[in-house]
């Protein structure tokens, strides 16, 4: 039996996301890129094709302390909020795979040590 949990993404409990074609199937925590002191996400949607077929796309989301709507659109990233970044060419499937970032002040995010992810 399928549970429908749309009730449950209100922002507080979680969200939804909605962006293009593979969107989340590459995403991690990224530390605080934009040093607000809030965890931020990259969430990547690699055979998104706006830019040219399967280039893919990245969304930086920053992290903020009154959460989130129930849904979060990539196309509604302003810079303040976050960010996206495109794949160029045909084939590039940007955000097929992402991992931690590196700080816009400098320094790495990465609290961990699993070196399979770097």
């Amino acid at each position: 039996m399928a549970t429908n949990i749309t009730g449950f993404i209100d922002g507080v409990s979680g969200f939804r996301v909605l962006g293009s074609d593979h969107t989340g199937g590459g995403n991690k925590t990224a530390g605080d890129i934009n040093g607000d002191g809030f965890e931020d996400l990259v969430i990547g949607a690699h055979y998104d094709s706006s830019v040219a077929f399967r280039a893919g796309q990245v969304a930086v989301v920053f992290g903020k302390a009154d959460g989130f709507s129930g849904t979060l659109n990539f196309s509604d990233l302003d810079g303040s909020d976050g960010f996206l970044m495109d794949g160029q060419a045909s084939g590039d499937f940007m955000g097929q795979i992402v991992s931690a970032a590196i700080k816009a002040t400098g320094g790495s995010n990465r609290t961990d040590t699993d070196s399979s992810d770097t």
